[in-house]
């Protein structure tokens, strides 16, 4: 099967538009400003990922230049990071799915 990145990129954007739909449903808000409401709830989510991968960055980049780590390491930050990324998305599905609270 091939998979073109677009189309990963609406499957992800798929599921991670239902987890946030979840989220907002759960807020009770009033259904008079519905679309000013959605559009403050969107503007916030976008604003926060940008926030997140500029920090991310500036991490990255910080890790990469100091002279403690060596060359041959760098190319592990991404793969780490992912699984990190990763894990954290399995412990909110799973506390989400079964009413938990890990942390």
């Amino acid at each position: 099967m091939s998979w073109s990145v677009w189309k990963m990129a609406f499957v992800f954007g798929l599921i991670h538009g239902f987890g946030f739909a979840n989220v907002l449903s759960e807020l009770t808000l009033s259904s008079v400003n519905m679309a000013k409401t959605l559009l403050a709830f969107n503007l916030g989510v976008e604003l926060g990922q940008i926030m997140i991968v500029l920090v991310s960055v500036l991490v990255f980049s910080l890790i990469c230049r100091t002279k403690s780590i060596k060359n041959n390491n760098i190319e592990y930050i991404a793969p780490v990071s992912s699984v990190f990324v990763i894990f954290l998305g399995t412990v909110w599905v799973v506390e989400r799915s079964f009413d938990l609270s890990v942390f």
